[in-house]
């Protein structure tokens, strides 16, 4: 009786964490650019070559995010990225709002949005040559659900 109990909890034990496996990284089906991560979505909304602090060449990607979890979060809680090129990963980049600023363009993955809201935020990193391809890979906090999304910067 006791091993037909303890084989019985193992099942339900077994099937409950398959229930409770959805929520990992994803894109969404209708757009390619939507990221889908537990409960926080990321979107890339554009990108650009800037000058970091250094006068280096800099990719500067704006993401529109949203916050569909039950607490405030921010990006860089709520996401863990990498930037990529060459397969090597991509120095934090510097990049000031103005020449007369010390406020840097990135401020905003900091920034704690309450559940049901969304922000645009920018993250900044140093390139290696303006040729070669960057790889951003998105995933949760722990890297267990990954995407990754790739800029053809050379077009």
């Amino acid at each position: 009786m006791k091993k037909l109990l303890v084989v019985l909890l193992a099942m339900i034990m077994v099937f409950s964490f398959a229930a409770c496996g959805g929520g990992g990284g994803e894109e969404s089906a209708g757009d390619p650019n939507v990221i889908s991560v537990e409960n926080y979505e990321a979107e890339i909304v554009g990108w650009e070559i800037v000058k970091d602090s250094d006068d280096k060449d800099a990719i500067a990607v704006t993401f529109n995010w949203t916050n569909n979890g039950e607490d405030s979060q921010s990006f860089n809680w709520a996401f863990s990225f990498y930037f990529y090129q060459n397969g090597i990963e991509l120095d934090y980049a510097v990049v000031w709002v103005s020449e007369d600023s010390y406020d840097t363009i990135d401020e905003g993955l900091s920034t704690n949005i309450q559940p049901g809201e969304s922000l645009e935020v920018i993250a900044t990193y140093e390139l290696q040559d303006l040729e070669t391809p960057v790889d951003i890979e998105i995933g949760d906090l722990y890297q267990e659900n990954v995407v990754t999304k790739t800029i053809d910067i050379a077009e």
